[in-house]
């Protein structure tokens, strides 16, 4: 790339990232985790206070600004900067020049924002502890950094849960170049950071259902291996193409230890595609895609790894190019603007209610302030919507806002009865009004 094209990147990230902060719709999750911040903010210690269906710390760092929108995303947005920051760092480390490593920044920053990045999503706190992790074992001489390179790994944990798979890169790493010290080291890391982190879970009260809630499997309904990967095909040829990379182009080829630790990195950041493909999931990976990327080329490579190398960038500018599109598209509807206008009517709608439940579009819900219900009876359960969770959030519910006109808005409801309205009805609820969509169901005196 030359020095215009990294201009020209710059600017982009810096529209895309301000597009984020000012105009762009919340996503679904935001309903959720902005919830969980507003309730850390006031106090509420994760996993006893309110429900982990993530990793504990996954909406701490959104507490900082109180779970308000906008000054959230905010945050967010550092956070993808410094993602793409600790990956120049790590190519420094790796001995990639200046130059090459700053391009490195740019074009992390634009794909971590092209997938998902402008919306609230925490998988890039844990990337950045997965980053520091591979930056500690790539400058390890002594069992020292690859300690701290698994205490990394398990702070990332407890970020978000996939982030130990990044255990299974630097093991897989230090296996295939026979350094059994650093294996054992990365590992004791590992076990001392999450031994740490239960024991502080259960000093502060979380009880131990809750603690192996945050391992257990199931989170999300298994979907077959294709359809996980077509949520972003232009990534998974990118990524195809720059592992086949790593034998031709860097350095001296596969004996190179810069391709072997990226590659076992990205590897592992690709396993968590097998069982449900979210495009925020490739976060984990895009590092480590742009690291191979970005790699010094030998003084004569062959003429496959140039065309692999053309056809890589062709890919990666197209995961750019459609987030560009969706940047236009959400700014020219005036996505916020709408979603702020149906959570006002939403507002009025639930009036006289103290805690009332809403079903409907859920990137509303930290708009509205939505309570959380029942968080005690819900406990640490991975599946938001089961049978014990409907009951316990209908039975904390002083109301029922229920927006008929947003695709599934009554999964929760089908959870308990085929017949949503009936259920209501059985448990005591009456429709007061009806506005428009919005059917509003008061409690039975």
């Amino acid at each position: 790339m030359s020095r215009r094209v990294d201009v020209v990147l710059g600017v982009i990230c810096a529209l895309f990232a301000l597009e984020a902060v000012f105009l762009a719709p919340l996503n679904a999750d935001a309903g959720y985790y902005l919830r969980l911040a507003h309730a850390h903010a006031g106090g509420a210690v994760p996993c006893r206070d309110a429900p982990c269906y993530y990793a504990p710390l996954a909406a701490v760092p959104l507490a900082l600004a109180g779970g308000e929108p906008t000054l959230s995303i905010l945050v967010m947005q550092v956070a993808v900067f410094g993602c793409a920051l600790l990956t120049f760092r790590l190519a420094r480390t790796l001995g990639y020049d200046r130059r090459r490593s700053t391009r490195t920044l740019l074009l992390s920053w634009a794909l971590l924002l092209a997938n998902d990045g402008r919306g609230v999503v925490i998988e890039p706190f844990a990337v950045a502890c997965l980053l520091l992790a591979a930056n500690s074992f790539a400058a390890g001489r002594r069992s020292g950094s690859f300690l701290l390179a698994g205490l990394w790994v398990a702070l990332g944990f407890w970020t978000k849960q996939y982030a130990l798979l990044g255990w299974v890169g630097l093991l897989g790493v230090s296996l295939w170049e026979g350094k059994l010290r650093a294996a054992a080291a990365v590992s004791a890391g590992v076990i001392l950071g999450l031994g740490g982190g239960m024991l502080l879970l259960g000093l502060v009260g979380v009880e131990t259902t809750g603690l192996l809630g945050l391992v257990r499997a199931g989170a999300y309904p298994n979907r077959p291996l294709w359809e996980n990967l077509a949520t972003a095909p232009e990534m998974v040829g990118a990524a195809l193409l720059v592992l086949a990379l790593s034998i031709g182009w860097v350095d001296r080829g596969p004996s190179s230890p810069n391709a072997r630790l990226l590659a076992a990195m990205l590897l592992a950041a690709l396993l968590p595609l097998s069982f449900r493909g979210y495009r925020h999931y490739w976060h984990f990976g895009i590092p480590f895609v742009v690291l191979l990327f970005g790699s010094p080329p030998p003084p004569t490579p062959p003429r496959w790894v140039l065309m692999a190398h053309r056809a890589a960038t062709l890919l990666l500018a197209l995961s750019i190019t459609l987030d560009l599109f969706r940047c236009i598209r959400d700014t020219s509807t005036d996505a916020r603007f709408q979603q702020r206008a149906a959570a006002e009517r939403l507002t009025v709608s639930s009036s006289g209610f103290a805690r009332p439940l809403y079903l409907g579009d859920p990137s509303l819900l930290a708009l509205v302030r939505a309570p959380i219900l029942a968080p005690v009876d819900v406990g640490s359960r991975l599946a938001p919507f089961g049978s014990d969770q409907a009951n316990a959030v209908l039975a904390a519910a002083d109301g029922v806002v229920w927006d008929t006109s947003w695709p599934g808005a009554d999964e929760l409801l089908l959870r308990l009865s085929a017949d949503p309205a009936a259920e209501l009805a059985r448990r005591g609820f009456v429709r007061a009004r009806t506005d428009g969509a919005v059917h509003v169901y008061e409690r039975r005196k």
